[in-house]
């Protein structure tokens, strides 16, 4: 059952696991149409056969066509790659930020992410790491400093009994715009110096929550 929880922000931290926001850097192919900037949302962790989100900077864009667009390259179980293409165009003035969603089977594969021009050749490609878990394991999502966040509430709850990771993000932006970006995630949790930041979640990053939330 995925689960939703509010945590004291007072209570010092006992964990020693650092949130892993990726970064890739730019391409260095003189014939790459863009410069990106990538955020892996939620930590940069995903999980084995489950949907995880990259968040994509579209203010460093610099598109060479209208019809330029983006794909998310992983493996599946298989070993096979999958493609998942952005179905939104690209602008030269465009800017906000662009999500892209898909799974990565358990193979220990970097994923990429392509630019693709309107005749569908790769114009750029960026590697991108992600830490993916075994399915099995679960995943605690902290939103804030892992150091406001009690470790023995974990085994309170009765939370912590089988293989886990918890990873912590700070930026609002990292919020998922679609509830596919929490696929991964066995339990949120939102330290109470945090919640007013919440206010800050757009429409859609709101929705997306509360429609992960009610699906239970």
């Amino acid at each position: 059952m995925l689960r939703f929880f509010l945590a004291v922000s007072s209570i010092a931290a006992g964990l020693a696991v650092a949130s892993t926001i990726g970064r890739a850097q730019e391409p260095t192919d003189s014939e790459a149409s863009k410069s990106l900037v990538l955020r892996t949302g939620l930590g940069g962790t995903a999980k084995a056969g489950r949907w995880f989100g990259v968040r994509v900077d579209a203010a460093v864009f610099e598109s060479t066509g209208s019809e330029d667009s983006l794909e998310l390259v992983c493996q599946d179980g298989d070993g096979l790659i999958v493609r998942y293409p952005q179905t939104k165009s690209l602008s030269a003035d465009q800017s906000g930020d662009l999500w892209l969603y898909g799974k990565q089977g358990p193979v220990r594969e970097e994923m990429q992410l392509n630019s693709v021009g309107a005749n569908e050749e790769t114009l750029g490609a960026i590697p991108l790491t992600y830490n993916v878990l075994p399915s099995t394991d679960r995943l605690y999502v902290v939103f804030g400093k892992l150091r406001d966040f009690d470790d023995n509430w974990l085994r309170r709850s009765g939370l912590k009994r089988e293989p886990f990771s918890v990873v912590s993000f700070e930026n609002v932006a990292d919020f998922p715009d679609h509830w596919l970006g929490y696929d991964a995630v066995d339990t949120f949790i939102v330290t109470t110096g945090n919640v007013a930041a919440l206010q800050q979640l757009t429409d859609r990053q709101h929705a997306a929550l509360r429609h992960w939330v009610e699906m239970g």
